[in-house]
């Protein structure tokens, strides 16, 4: 008579039929699949904890830096600086590329991702925080040759970041239009900051409009008139608008951005640009680009209102592609950039044109 079978192979294990256990290759490719991804995910974090020691290390250490600017300079410090504001470009950039690539292959324009482009204030305000802690690390401040109007420049880039969160919410819960609106107090705040900047920043370089424009003068009357009559001619009436406020920002956006820019590229192409330094350079080169990009994309922001009651789809595309907020955030990110390049460790009495870069 053959052995009856034992007990404990009869029965299933555990409760369980020893058929239904899995396979012992799958689990061994689980195991190591999780395993992969623990170290792919340490690996990760640390990357990420590094990166944010060295934020944390940037902010506080300018904070906590004494008034004085050291013996070696700002060189450091400003190197620092200038590659914190960087980081906070590169990485909000690619959130709007992807929120514009999102939209148009899903057609969803409400979507969570649609609202990335609220981060937009994310850059203004570092590259404030930035300045104001240059500032504070040069030990002079306000009276340094070009110190006012490194001020100047910050608080017009605070001033955009105001405009984009109240623009943004204004948009979001419908409390009033889109053009005019409150965050017009901000846009155009940090537009009329941004020309006040520019006048500090002329008197530093001891400076006249007449002399540094010359012949541009007429070339920016001229500029101005047209941006001024296209915006007219996408409201599809050469008659003004009976509004006093809508009249006047359609007026002053276009005029006073005419002349940023051609201000800052007077500078670019004249004398004083020839015997500045390589920092100097540089700064000044960053501000007239952030001004002409600042330019393009209000005219085509307003543009865009104006033809939104006649022509919403063309407006909806030019919202939706997030090409006004890129241009626009690359302009405020030139912008900070070219304030961090002036040479604040410079007093009043020197000559600005022969600071070293």
């Amino acid at each position: 008579m053959a052995d009856s079978p034992r007990l404990d192979e009869a029965l299933p294990r555990d409760g369980v039929h020893a058929s239904a256990a899995p396979p012992a290759e799958h689990a061994s490719w689980l195991v190591q699949a999780w395993e992969r991804s623990a170290r792919g995910l340490h690996v990760l974090g640390g990357a990420w904890s590094a990166i944010l020691d060295w934020l944390a290390a940037v902010l506080l250490g300018a904070l906590a830096r004494p008034g004085p600017a050291r013996s070696g300079g700002l060189g450091r410090l400003d190197l620092e600086l200038r590659l914190l504001l960087t980081l906070g470009y590169v990485v909000t950039i690619p959130l709007f590329v992807g929120a514009s690539v999102a939209i148009a292959v899903s057609g969803c324009s409400t979507c969570w991702y649609a609202y990335l482009d609220d981060l937009y204030f994310v850059v203004p305000l570092l590259g404030a925080w930035c300045v104001l802690a240059r500032l504070r690390a040069s030990g002079r401040g306000p009276q340094a040759a070009f110190g006012r109007a490194a001020g100047y420049f910050s608080a017009s880039l605070v001033a955009s970041a105001i405009g984009g969160v109240v623009w943004d919410l204004n948009a979001r819960l419908a409390l009033s239009p889109r053009y005019p609106s409150p965050a017009d107090v901000g846009f155009f705040g940090s537009l009329l900051l941004f020309s006040i900047g520019i006048f500090f920043l002329y008197a530093a370089l001891d400076a006249t409009f007449a002399q540094e424009l010359g012949g541009l003068g007429p070339l920016c009357a001229s500029t101005g008139i047209i941006t001024v009559s296209l915006q007219f001619f996408a409201r599809g009436s050469t008659q003004p608008p009976s509004d006093a406020v809508t009249l006047a920002l359609d007026l002053l956006y276009p005029l006073v951005g005419t002349c940023n820019v051609y201000l800052l590229g007077a500078l670019v192409v004249g004398a004083k640009f020839r015997a500045a330094g390589r920092a100097l350079r540089i700064a000044l080169v960053c501000l007239a680009a952030g001004a002409l990009l600042d330019f393009v994309a209000s005219l085509a922001l307003s543009v865009a209102s104006a033809i939104d009651p006649r022509l919403p789809e063309t407006a909806a595309v030019v919202n939706n592609s997030k090409l006004v907020t890129m241009a626009t955030t690359t302009a405020l990110y030139f912008s900070a950039l070219g304030v961090l390049f002036l040479p604040l460790d410079q007093s009043a009495c020197d000559d600005p044109t022969t600071a070293a870069g």
